[in-house]
């Protein structure tokens, strides 16, 4: 299976590294940067996040909070079914199918049965 990040790990790692140059390079006497240098890393940091984002055509690599989350319980449990993902995530049938349907279609999970009787299943 390949490595998914979820779009929420794309912002917490912008504030992350935003931590780290706060952290490492700006002291509260002496600063070891420029301000515009150290505004001028921010900007790279963002345009390298937007550039994962939109050079994945089709986002494959990148999920939503709740595709990723059902991808961590189908590696512990192997299946689940629209009715529990909604349940699961507090959210309506039809969204759910919404979001099982995109990860089949990235082709991350399998869809066996019809009906009430559908489970997916990780790929």
């Amino acid at each position: 299976m390949a490595n998914y990040i979820s779009k929420k790990s794309l912002s917490n790692l912008r504030i992350k590294i935003y931590d780290l140059l706060d952290q490492f390079f700006v002291k509260k006497e002496n600063s070891y940067l420029d301000d515009n240098v150290l505004n001028s890393i921010k900007d790279i940091v963002d345009a390298s996040i937007k550039s994962i984002q939109e050079n994945n055509d089709d986002n494959s690599d990148i999920l939503g909070d709740r595709q990723f989350r059902v991808l961590e319980y189908l590696k512990n449990f192997n299946e689940i079914t629209r009715r529990e993902y909604a349940s699961m995530f507090g959210i309506s049938f039809m969204t759910a199918f919404r979001d099982l349907t995109l990860l089949e279609k990235k082709k991350i999970v399998i869809k066996i049965g019809r009906g009430r009787a559908t489970k997916y299943l990780i790929k």
